[in-house]
């Protein structure tokens, strides 16, 4: 007759994949006003346990993409910061993160870069100090020197308008150094103006509509956390709370470190995106 065929199990072992990992972490770097700067990521950084192929990427440890004057491309973070991209008479400091993914997961290596250099503010202080001496006014100027320099500045503090939704929890964490930043301060009203309104007055742009009641700081919902160097929100915004507030981080001479104008409730008409909490 005919046998029968043999029937068998036939057993397979699918492997886990592992995720990559920091072996070499990439430390602090420097660049200058100015120069080229050229990083290239050693190829020791990752480890993958599969040996799978992996891809690498580069943007900012909040999430947001590089600086302008940075870019990424065939593991090397290169570029030439100018004037503008450091601090006023101070280093300014970007925390960065290269990651690797292998497809399904991922390591990142942190590290700060800092630009030193001579920056616009210090520029400005070169023109305008000798004259500010010869009047007898250098020291008190100096003090307040972000009377005269932050309007110059704008684009380097300026980071928009962002949607604060009422009865949502909020936070937003600031770009500048939390050990450079002395006074937050809140306006609340229309946006505060940026440029230099001549004739009508050279002091228009510190304007506002209205300060805070009792002199406060930060409205009731809003407060600052120091040592997670953001804004968050005590309690959630109510309806009574809607409009636009205008957020400052000042550094020394009351210099603006970072500006961020809260549009709560999406009332202003503004357009604008929307803030991801």
């Amino acid at each position: 007759g005919v046998q029968a065929p043999v029937l068998g199990t036939l057993s397979l072992t699918v492997g886990t994949n592992a995720a990559p990992k920091v072996a070499n972490p990439v430390s602090n770097q420097v660049a200058q006003v100015g120069q080229n700067f050229r990083l290239v990521v050693p190829d020791n950084t990752f480890a993958d346990a599969n040996g799978d192929t992996l891809t690498l990427s580069a943007k900012r440890v909040n999430g947001r993409a590089l600086p302008s004057w940075l870019t990424f491309t065939d593991r090397t973070l290169s570029g030439k910061p100018g004037p503008g991209d450091t601090g006023d008479f101070n280093d300014k400091t970007v925390p960065l993160q290269i990651c690797a993914t292998d497809g399904d997961q991922e390591a990142c290596t942190v590290f700060d870069l800092s630009v030193q250099g001579t920056s616009n503010a210090e520029t400005a202080l070169a023109i305008f100090g000798p004259l500010a001496g010869a009047m007898g006014l250098a020291y008190g100027w100096y003090s307040k020197r972000g009377v005269v320099l932050n309007p110059w500045n704008r684009k380097n503090y300026d980071k928009g308008t962002v949607v604060v939704s009422t009865g949502m929890p909020f936070s937003h964490r600031f770009e500048a150094p939390q050990k450079k930043i002395k006074l937050v301060k809140a306006y609340k009203g229309k946006e505060m103006l940026g440029g230099l309104p001549l004739p009508d007055g050279y002091f228009d742009w510190l304007k506002h509509d209205q300060a805070l009641p009792g002199g406060a700081l930060l409205p009731p919902w809003l407060q600052y956390n120091i040592g997670k160097n953001s804004l968050t929100s005590s309690e959630s915004p109510q309806a009574e709370d809607q409009g636009l507030y205008t957020v400052r981080a000042f550094g020394p001479g009351e210099v603006i470190l970072e500006e961020v104008k809260l549009d709560v409730g999406g009332q202003s008409g503004k357009n604008v995106e929307m803030y991801e909490m």
